[in-house]
């Protein structure tokens, strides 16, 4: 089953070398084609070695030289080299070098290369009137960016709202009387109290882009919506004006005392929904879908053990609209699934009668 709603994704962009990497990180790993010379010189250029460097785009290198009486030594790369009959030639034909000195100890190449690219290396010293000495060929992975921690809000104690979506704001416009609705920063979906903030993209079903890294200082509201519309609490440090939080971290946590009822929303979710409790629910489930003839014509997302169930704000987006409550008696196919993509779906028959009610996680069939 196509998933109705999931978590913004992460696009990865792959770099275009040729051949696949022969050494990861952890080290690099040799080839048996060296070291060479023109058979006119005995000097050669022993363990030639080549690791990932500290910092993004670094390789460190070393080796000694027996008879170190060469007038160069030149270090050849290029885009990691796949098998051939003589790598190093290949290599050479690269033309990409770095005049390089013989080093004891592993030495960055001052050359700042790809992060997270393959290469391959080879050292060629030369004497004028004499010849060329060539060492083995090594392979080696440069340093990689930094992989930044998503930011993450929990707030503790969330009581007396149904809050759906945080938003991140980093405008004042939220200051003004009445306050205005700005453009959200970043946005997450309250999954027990944790929110992990996403790029805020209108373009997508679920108003999620890519991954949110970015500390800072930003206003946040706690909605009823996705986009903050409606009903909504701002943080105010426990205050009457709305400030900003300063994320100093990847995590933060604050008291939902610290947000007060933002005097711009509507009037808050209308009593009369129906409210479901599914014993035995397994953690990755986080959203009910009521379905007629494959049609969602109600929602919830799980909120402090129970789903409790509105109308969805579209067919092609079913999150819970707060300001339309369900409750139609009668028996009913309900879809239980996760905001992820990859989450599992399970179906079953539930019949709605009064206010709320409780079935078993049991009842419900796991679809392929």
């Amino acid at each position: 089953m196509k998933k109705m709603f999931i978590w913004g994704a992460v696009a990865l962009v792959m770099l275009g070398l040729a051949g696949c990497p022969g050494g990861g990180e952890d080290g690099p790993s040799s080839s048996p084609d060296g070291p060479k010379t023109d058979g006119t010189w005995t000097t050669g250029i022993n363990d030639f070695e080549v690791q990932t460097g500290d910092n993004p785009g670094e390789i460190k290198y070393k080796f000694t030289a027996t008879n170190p009486d060469a007038d160069s030594y030149t270090l050849y790369y290029a885009p990691h080299v796949p098998p051939a009959t003589d790598k190093a030639s290949a290599i050479i034909a690269i033309n990409k070098t770095e005049i390089v000195t013989p080093q004891s100890s592993f030495t960055a190449l001052s050359f700042n290369f790809l992060p997270s690219a393959p290469y391959s290396m080879v050292v060629v010293a030369k004497k004028t009137g004499v010849g060329e000495a060539m060492s083995h060929v090594r392979h080696v992975t440069a340093k990689g960016n930094p992989t930044a921690a998503q930011l993450e809000l929990t707030v503790s104690g969330i009581t007396g709202a149904t809050i759906l979506a945080a938003t991140l704001f980093d405008d004042t416009l939220l200051t003004t009387q009445p306050p205005q609705q700005p453009v959200p920063k970043a946005v997450g979906m309250n999954i027990n109290g944790t929110f992990k903030f996403f790029e805020y993209n209108p373009n997508s079903p679920t108003y999620m882009g890519s991954a949110w890294t970015q500390t800072g200082q930003y206003h946040i509201l706690l909605a009823t919506t996705i986009t903050g519309a409606g009903a909504n609490y701002i943080y105010t440090g426990g205050g009457q004006n709305p400030v900003k939080y300063n994320f100093t971290s990847a995590t933060a946590t604050i008291a939902w005392s610290q947000f007060t009822l933002n005097s711009g929303g509507g009037g808050g979710p209308t009593d009369g929904s129906f409210a479901l409790t599914v014993t035995g629910l397994p953690s990755d489930i986080l959203m009910a879908l009521v379905v007629n003839a494959s049609t969602p014509i109600a929602s919830a997302v799980f909120d402090n053990g129970v789903f409790t169930f509105y109308e969805p704000m579209s067919a092609d987006m079913p999150l819970p609209n707060p300001n339309k409550p369900w409750n139609v008696p009668g028996s009913y196919t309900v879809i239980l699934t996760g905001m992820e993509e990859d989450a599992p779906t399970y179906m079953g028959q539930v019949t709605f009668s009064g206010n709320s009610g409780t079935v078993n996680f049991n009842t419900f069939n796991k679809m392929p």
